[in-house]
């Protein structure tokens, strides 16, 4: 099966609804990009996508810190 080419546009409209983590999920994302993609991008793609799950479930199991938490360690990381 031959897909159909996608602009970026089109893309963009289409993208959020790629939300599962399954092999069909990626097989799904790779049907959302465009066709001309470089194996970088799509890679990169593919990543964050992994990224963005592992978050979703992170706060689904409850790991998560509060604000006040985030900021004091970022000031540490942001300290001269």
């Amino acid at each position: 099966m031959q897909r159909g080419r996608r602009s970026h546009e089109e893309t963009s409209r289409t993208r959020g609804h790629c939300h599962d983590s399954s092999q069909g999920g990626g097989q799904r994302l790779l049907e959302l990009l465009p066709d001309d993609l470089s194996l970088e991008d799509i890679q990169y793609h593919i990543d964050a996508r992994q990224k963005i799950e592992r978050g979703l479930e992170d706060i689904e199991a409850g790991r998560t810190i509060s604000e006040a938490e985030f900021e004091a360690k970022m000031s540490k990381w942001l300290e001269p």
